[in-house]
């Protein structure tokens, strides 16, 4: 299943790899939060606000599709059908779990239970043909852009992800991962991978693109890149006309040497059977 955040804020760890070991015997989870309250959000607009803390949930002014994308991890363009209120109707939304360490990922289930018992929501998955984005190798000989290398760290094992992260940020950025940078060239956006897979690089194109990418450069290994590009317009609130960046696929070839190719695939899509206005608190 596909993560994704949003491009303006994207920090993207690669999942810490090989083989865990399973506990002889683990409690079960909570599945839903020790308390919660579901209210009209009273905000005349703005954008959501409140974050999740070690043990709380907090989402206000905020739609149930955004609590939904948190709840099961799908892209926004992957979330099919639902009423429209789903993405107009605004909420308040505290809630507290039993144990108060629990982060996001022990949270995720209980968000789900909340918006099943407070919403009614009904969603189930299924296999969709849709377009898709191929990321190959943009020569024939092979030669990669200017902004990409191989990279001098490894992060392939879950010993050596886990050495390397915790030593914290260095001048570029988080080992294993990508981050946002810093640029002065107006309306544009720029993004560093320090020791990232092309796996790594392709669920970050998932963000600006819309669409799902699949990895087909036939690169392994992890490289250290940077790419700049125009801010994508949607969803971003005053963004400058102009932009002194080129477009993300022309960006993609002239810094990386890769390309995005248009095709199609099947994708797993969320779709929403039903869903219902909560009572009132």
């Amino acid at each position: 299943m596909t993560r994704v955040s949003s491009v303006t804020s994207l920090v993207l760890i690669l999942p810490i790899l090989g083989a865990a070991s399973q506990p002889a015997a683990q409690s079960p989870k909570p599945s839903r939060f020790e308390v919660a309250s579901v209210k009209p959000s009273t905000a005349d607009s703005g954008l959501p606000s409140g974050r999740p803390t070690p043990g709380r949930f907090s989402s206000l002014n905020t739609t149930v599709r955004l609590l939904i994308l948190q709840a099961y991890g799908f892209s926004d363009f992957r979330i099919i059908g639902g009423p429209d209120w789903l993405s107009s109707r605004r909420f308040d939304i505290e809630a507290k779990a039993e144990d108060p360490a629990a982060g996001m990922d022990a949270m995720g289930p209980m968000l789900r239970t909340l918006l099943e018992d407070r919403f009614k929501l009904k969603v189930h998955t299924e296999m969709r043909e849709m377009p898709v984005l191929a990321l190959v190798v943009a020569r024939d000989d092979r030669q990669l852009g200017p902004n990409i290398a191989p990279s001098g760290i490894d992060c392939s094992t879950t010993e050596a992800v886990a050495k390397l992260q915790a030593q914290g940020r260095t001048d570029r950025g988080m080992p294993c991962a990508v981050w946002p940078m810093p640029t002065r060239a107006a309306g544009s956006v720029a993004f560093r991978g320090n020791g990232a897979s092309m796996d790594t690089l392709v669920q970050f194109l998932i963000g600006p693109t819309r669409r799902v990418v699949e990895d087909r450069t036939g690169l392994s290994g992890f490289y250290d890149w940077e790419l700049t590009f125009a801010r994508p317009t949607r969803g971003v609130a005053l963004t400058p006309a102009t932009s002194e960046s080129p477009e993300l696929m022309t960006a993609i070839r002239e810094q990386l040497g890769l390309k995005l190719e248009s095709t199609r695939g099947l994708v797993e899509v969320l779709v929403i059977d039903s869903a219902s206005l909560p009572e009132p608190d």
